[in-house]
C-alpha cells in the first residue's frame, strides 16, 4: 500500500509533520484521504502491515457500524493475531 507523506490538514486543523513520543520520531503519514496516521521514522523504508476493520453494534435490534478502523503493525504475525482475535468476538 503506498501511502503519502507531507502536511496534511484536516478540518482546520494543521498536523506536524514529525512527533517525539518516549523518545521515539514518528513521521506524518495518511492511508486515505481524511486519515491521519503517524508511522515510526526509523521504520519508514521498511514493509508495515495494516488491518482495516469496522465494528458493530446491535442496540433494539439496530445495526450500528462505527467508523472504519485502521492499525498498523510491524510484523505480519501482530497483524495476524490482531485479525484472529476481532474474528474470535
Amino acid at each position: 500500500m503506498n501511502f503519502s507523506v507531507g502536511k496534511q490538514v484536516f478540518d482546520g486543523v494543521e498536523f506536524p509533520e514529525t512527533i517525539e513520543i518516549d523518545g521515539l520520531e514518528y513521521t506524518l503519514v495518511n492511508f486515505g484521504e481524511h486519515e491521519i496516521s503517524y508511522l515510526r521514522a526509523d521504520i519508514m523504508d521498511k514493509p508495515v502491515y495494516t488491518l482495516m476493520y469496522r465494528t458493530m453494534l446491535v442496540t433494539d435490534g439496530v445495526y450500528l457500524y462505527v467508523h472504519p478502523f485502521i492499525e498498523i503493525f510491524e510484523t505480519e504475525e501482530v497483524a495476524q493475531a490482531k485479525a484472529d482475535e476481532l474474528n474470535n468476538t
